[in-house]
């Protein structure tokens, strides 16, 4: 029987924990509970099938935007690539001409100028005088072309070196004459001459206009004429006239850079043609300024300085009403010349056959020859027709396609936009 009691005692107590038990499982399933329908933050979000079709529609759709974009900008890349192979194709053929030309011209003069010169200036007569002149003028060909094949030629470039050759030629010739030099002196300023007016011409034409160019000459050759007549005139102790050539080579380097100023910083444009007119306007200004005194005995300073002063007024008149005025081209400014030269040739005609009939040279006949060239130049104007004048041409843009390109593609670097030239 003591059993029972201790038995009953053990229930009683396990009865009175029952109830704490009971609340402490309670809890922790709350606790569960709670923690199972608490928001996951490190879960991502469930889509539906339609977003998720929706955003690979819009990645394909960027890509294949971007891709088009891509494949757009390398095909106008390209596109401006073949333009420019196809641009400068087409510029080869007249670098090449303007190369074939010079290596024609200079080995023209290699012959007849450079060669005997300098085998004169060198050599005595006989064998060696002509393997050297053979050598010079071989040599002048391979030269001209070894610089062709490497270097840039323009066909301004071309033409003043062969103009410089000559002029530098005729100056040499005179300052030698003037300082009482033997023959092979004087061949060797020809030759020396020769070749720095060959270089000089080349790599100052070579960066001119055509106009430019031919400004340059006119102010070069107008002055030399009237410096050689000017010193001539008034070298009484040199009748063949060796101070005339000093003058005139003086002159001409100083007309020659006027001649570009004068072209180069004019408010409109000067071209070929129009120099070409301002040949013959002069002339007209001359021949007119004779008429007063071609009846009278004047001396030669006096008829140097009245040529020279309507000459002078000749080119004034010129530029005003026909360079100014007009872009005469090459073959309209040589046909403006030669009605001039026509109408002169026939006005001085109609006098000799007329009024002037026993002095042939006289006032009425010089007057009658400016009138008929006057005329004969107007006349040809009209008949021609030039293009009115377009204003002075301040400067060159090229725009380079490729480094726009590259600017819009907004990859960095450096990227030429285009060039200027003034």
């Amino acid at each position: 029987m003591p059993r029972i009691p201790q038995l009953f005692r053990r229930v009683a107590v396990c009865a009175a924990m029952m109830p704490f038990a009971l609340h402490a499982q309670s809890r922790r399933l709350e606790l569960a509970d709670s923690a199972r329908n608490a928001p996951r933050t490190d879960v991502r979000p469930e889509t539906s099938p339609t977003t998720r079709v929706e955003s690979r529609v819009e990645s394909r759709v960027e890509s294949r935007t971007e891709s088009r974009t891509e494949s757009r900008t390398e095909a106008t890349a390209r596109a401006a690539a073949v333009r420019a192979a196809e641009a400068a194709a087409a510029r080869r053929p007249e670098l090449a001409q303007h190369s074939v030309h010079l290596v024609r011209d200079q080995t023209a003069l290699g012959v007849v100028l450079y060669a005997p010169s300098f085998a004169t200036a060198v050599a005595d007569k006989g064998i060696p005088a002509i393997a050297t002149a053979l050598v010079v003028g071989a040599g002048s060909y391979f030269a001209a072309s070894d610089y062709a094949a490497h270097h840039r030629v323009t066909g301004v470039g071309s033409d003043a070196a062969t103009r410089g050759a000559v002029r530098g030629a005729i100056a040499g010739w005179a300052l030698a004459q003037t300082t009482r030099a033997d023959v092979h002196s004087t061949a060797g300023a020809i030759f020396l001459g020769s070749a720095a007016g060959m270089v000089g011409g080349f790599l100052s034409g070579n960066q001119m206009t055509e106009g430019e160019a031919a400004a340059t000459t006119f102010g070069g050759d107008f002055l030399a004429v009237l410096g050689y007549g000017l010193g001539s005139s008034r070298a009484n102790a040199a009748p063949n006239g060796r101070v005339g050539g000093a003058v005139a080579v003086g002159t001409a380097l100083l007309g020659a850079p006027l001649g570009y100023l004068y072209a180069s910083r004019a408010s409109y444009r000067v071209t070929a043609g129009d120099v070409t007119t301002l040949w013959a306007s002069a002339a007209i200004g001359a021949t007119t300024a004779a008429t007063v005194i071609a009846n009278g005995s004047p001396t030669p300073p006096t008829v140097a300085a009245v040529l020279g002063v309507g000459a002078l007024a000749g080119a004034f008149v010129g530029d005003r009403y026909l360079v100014r005025t007009y872009d005469h081209s090459n073959v309209e400014g040589q046909l403006v010349a030669l009605g001039a030269l026509g109408g002169g040739v026939l006005g001085g005609g109609v006098s000799l056959l007329t009024v002037a009939s026993h002095q042939r040279m006289s006032g009425a006949t010089l007057a009658f020859a400016a009138t008929g060239a006057l005329a004969g130049m107007l006349l040809t104007e009209h008949y021609v027709l030039p293009h009115v004048d377009a204003g002075r041409v301040l400067g060159r843009v090229e725009l380079n396609p490729a480094g726009v390109l590259g600017i819009a593609s907004g990859r960095r670097g450096a990227y030429p936009l285009g060039r200027v030239t003034f």
